[in-house]
């Protein structure tokens, strides 16, 4: 146990153990934590990539649509407006091209949106891995610090 000024008597697992150890052990645990969270980001770089791809499909989709006029709208393109949560501008008729514009329009503000959230994602990706590195960098080091001191105590002994 130790006590601590603001939350009172509280348990550690430090008690027993050096300078060195303890910090080692933080170090090791961060390390993991963050490569966790960097898993995490990857899968939800991944999900985003998907629906992007997903969007241009739909965008590809709705250009041929509009370019042989189809009325009214596709299901699957029914579909995507409702597995998105986008908005459909113009519900199942597209009896003019101006409409098949609009329909064009919504699907490409969403994949712009994917791209933009899928940069940010990327940016946290790089953030992540920099700390990721930067931890075990600092682990590396204390250890070789620590074989150097066990090296000169044994070439003084």
């Amino acid at each position: 146990m130790s006590t601590n000024p603001i939350a009172g008597t509280v348990p550690t697992r430090f008690d027993n153990m050096n300078l060195m150890d303890a910090a080692q052990m933080i170090l090791t645990e961060r390390g993991m934590l963050l490569d966790n969270q960097l898993k995490m980001q990857i899968e939800a770089i991944d999900k985003k990539n998907a629906q992007l791809k997903e969007a241009n499909d739909m965008l590809a989709r709705a250009m041929a649509c509009k370019a042989s006029n189809t009325n009214p709208m596709p299901t699957d393109v029914q579909a995507w407006f409702t597995k998105n949560g986008v908005s459909n501008p113009v519900g199942t008729n597209t009896d003019k091209p101006e409409k098949w514009d609009a329909v064009i329009k919504a699907i490409q503000g969403q994949a712009d949106n994917l791209s933009s959230q899928s940069q940010m994602d990327m940016t946290r990706l790089q953030s992540l891995m920099g700390k990721n590195n930067n931890t075990w960098e600092q682990l590396s080091n204390m250890q070789n610090k620590i074989l150097q001191n066990l090296g000169s105590i044994i070439r003084n002994i």
